[in-house]
């Protein structure tokens, strides 16, 4: 019998938004505990998938968050390395993000309601 544990492969996302005048830091720090949920609720093998990412920045509780306007989301396996793209995940790894993991990047432009 061969025994190998999974590998953690760490994720890093930034999420780069317009924020409209009711939009709260709150939110922000909101939006970062979905994604990290969604990605540490993977199990081995399963690829972050960006447009799931996505949702869990949009909605919250199945609504459309409107006190902002999602302008990009990137993922990658270092902070320095993201782009707008699926990031496959190994049979024998497993996706982690910490919440540090998570940029939002409010931008000074604000969204017309």
């Amino acid at each position: 019998v061969y025994f190998t544990r999974p590998i953690q492969k760490q994720i890093y996302v930034t999420v780069t938004l317009k924020a409209s005048p009711t939009y709260l830091n709150a939110v922000g720090e909101e939006i970062k505990q979905r994604i990290a949920d969604y990605v540490n609720g993977l199990t081995i093998g399963k690829d972050v998938v960006i447009t799931r990412v996505l949702a869990e920045a949009i909605m919250s509780n199945g609504v459309v968050d409107t006190s902002y306007q999602l302008e990009s989301i990137k993922l990658g396996t270092s902070a320095s390395g993201q782009a707008i793209a699926t990031i496959p995940i190994a049979w024998n790894e497993y996706a982690v993000c910490s919440l540090e993991n998570i940029a939002i990047e409010v931008s000074d432009e604000s969204v017309n309601e």
